[in-house]
């Protein structure tokens, strides 16, 4: 019975839902992302030194005025305000970092069907299930490389994403994805 269903899972992930009359394989679409995957733009504000700063967030600077660490008398330039006329400033600043990431909702979600394939494919025969053992070797290593690499596994899933609804590639994930959760008897339409 195991053996039949990871057949069936292997078309499934290999054709598709709704069989080879579909243009893009959940697989294929799989590797698409992997080399090219969704990107989008993380905002770290740590606290650093003043000399290190290169994009104060000048909103945060007041939360900083009760931090004695943060702050020193000052003996020569920059003079940042003045307590009682007394010359002060800033030792330590809120520093804005803005980096490119690969961590986004929808590739989380991603790698998570991919784990969920991953576990149902498990135990699959090198020698009795080829193919099953094959896209199982292959889902692990899309999973740790390229843009999937950095991608950490989902807290929460959700599906309500626009990059899942709109691009074609992370909507056949989600068609592979819907197809596994159903837990429908998978029929295979190639002899095992």
């Amino acid at each position: 019975m195991a053996r039949d269903r990871r057949a069936a899972l292997v078309e499934l992930f290999e054709v598709g839902p709704g069989g080879s009359h579909v243009a893009l394989s959940p697989l294929a679409a799989l590797r698409q992302i992997a080399g090219d995957p969704h990107r989008g733009l993380h905002e770290d504000t740590p606290i650093v030194n003043l000399e290190d700063a290169t994009d104060p967030d000048t909103e945060r600077l007041m939360e900083l005025i009760t931090e004695p660490r943060a702050l020193s008398w000052a003996d020569s330039d920059p003079v940042h305000f003045e307590i009682d006329g007394e010359p002060v400033r800033f030792t330590e600043l809120p520093d804005r970092r803005v980096r490119v990431t690969t961590d986004t909702a929808p590739n989380r979600f991603v790698k998570h069907v991919v784990a969920l394939y991953a576990r149902e494919l498990r135990g699959a025969d090198r020698a009795t299930e080829p193919r099953a053992f094959r896209l199982l070797r292959e889902l692990e290593a899309l999973s740790r490389t390229g843009g999937l690499g950095a991608a950490s596994m989902p807290t929460v899933v959700s599906t309500a994403d626009p990059v899942i609804a709109k691009d074609r590639r992370y909507s056949r994930i989600l068609a592979a994805y819907l197809a596994l959760a159903r837990r429908e008897p998978i029929q295979s339409r190639t002899p095992a």
